[in-house]
């Protein structure tokens, strides 16, 4: 014949004998702590109809009003009258651990003793930490509590090696707190990134480990490369401690502090220009043209142009300011001949005076006479 009722073995386990109190009992006494094997039962019946009590070999009547038999109540068993000295006494808890199955309520409970647990292990389970909090306790301690905003839970620290938040599949990668307001993400073991109250740190460890940043378009808008201690800007391998592929533009300053600096390393046609605050043109490098301008974006047929645009700038092209007394303004350096095909010529004779050239020497003009070729 099939069986009708709570299940046994839930059952079983919930009918357990109450400590003999009747050592305890003078006649004046009504109230006993409610103990099994010396404890507390865990749960504790809540209501006197999940137990049993005999006083004197008389069943007693349960009574949630306590005006006659017994009632529970905090944890103790309270007589309508005291029992008298000489009294025996047996009691059997018939559903402490049904709470499920009867449907009736659980008590608070505590972290260290909560109030739904297991046979085995008293001291996990399930509690009321507060109104619309329950708590988690493992070995008599909170580990989490669910509340009507979601479940928090407290973690141990761990450690790079060993972090506490990890994978089933993969102890040694997850999260771990080694210090306090730190927390640092692990891979195989090993520290990748730490994320504190005054810095982001990714590879604290100095691994050769290289760090990406992908773009919409570009799977290497910044490239770190670890074991070169490189950075590149679009490129994943960079050939220099800074390698960008692509324009530059800086608002600030930049200061350049030793070493040396190269524009067009490659030799491509690309020009170079400087801006002033007037001037587009101020210093022009024309990459095709192999030629230096000054003032102008087309420098002429020599290797360096000054061009002074301006006709009311009331400004010199070139000035020379030498404060070494023992040196020369300009040093010409070039091939001498007898005649004057060479632009060095030993040649006195000279063609006839055809102009004059305007220079300023410490504050007064002059004019320096120029000759026609022969």
């Amino acid at each position: 014949m099939a069986y009708i009722g709570n299940d046994l073995e839930v059952a079983f386990q919930s009918y357990l004998i109450i400590d003999d109190i009747s050592s305890s009992f003078n006649g004046s006494v009504t109230s006993f702590a409610l103990q099994v094997g010396g404890a507390a039962p865990v749960p504790l019946p809540i209501n006197p109809q999940q137990c049993l009590i005999s006083v004197a070999g008389v069943i007693q009547e349960p009574d949630p009003t306590g005006s006659s038999g017994f009632n529970l109540s905090g944890g103790n068993i309270v007589f309508s009258s005291a029992p008298s000295g000489s009294a025996s006494f047996f009691g059997v808890i018939l559903a402490g651990a049904d709470y499920v199955n009867v449907g009736v309520d659980f008590p608070a409970g505590s972290v260290s003793a909560p109030s739904i647990t297991f046979v085995t292990d008293k001291d996990t389970g399930f509690f009321s930490k507060a109104a619309n909090e329950i708590g988690i306790a493992c070995a008599g301690t909170e580990v989490g509590v669910f509340s009507a905003t979601g479940l928090s839970s407290g973690f141990a620290d761990g450690s790079a090696a060993s972090p506490s938040i990890f994978f089933t599949s993969d102890t040694n990668t997850g999260l771990a707190r080694p210090a306090s307001d730190e927390l640092i993400i692990t891979t195989g073991g090993v520290e990748r990134a730490s994320f504190g109250s005054s810095e982001i740190v990714f590879n604290d460890a100095s691994n050769d480990l290289d760090f990406r940043v992908e773009g919409n378009g570009d799977a290497n808008l910044l490239h770190i490369d670890a074991g070169n201690d490189r950075v590149g800007i679009k490129t994943n391998s960079p050939s220099t401690e800074l390698h960008v592929v692509g324009g530059v533009k800086a608002t600030g300053a930049i200061d350049f502090d030793g070493g040396g600096f190269t524009f067009n390393d490659s030799h491509a046609a690309v020009d170079f220009r400087i801006e002033t605050d007037t001037l587009t043109h101020a210093f022009f490098a024309d990459g095709s043209a192999d030629k230096i301008g000054f003032g102008t974006d087309s420098p002429t047929s020599a290797l360096v142009t000054i061009s002074q645009a301006s006709t009311s700038a009331a400004i010199a092209c070139l000035t020379l300011d030498q404060d070494d007394t023992d040196q020369e303004f300009i040093r010409f350096d070039g091939t001498s001949a007898s005649d004057q095909t060479k632009s060095l010529t030993t040649d006195t004779s000279v063609g006839s005076l055809t102009g004059h050239i305007r220079v300023n020497i410490n504050g007064t003009d002059f004019w320096i006479p120029y000759y026609a070729t022969n």
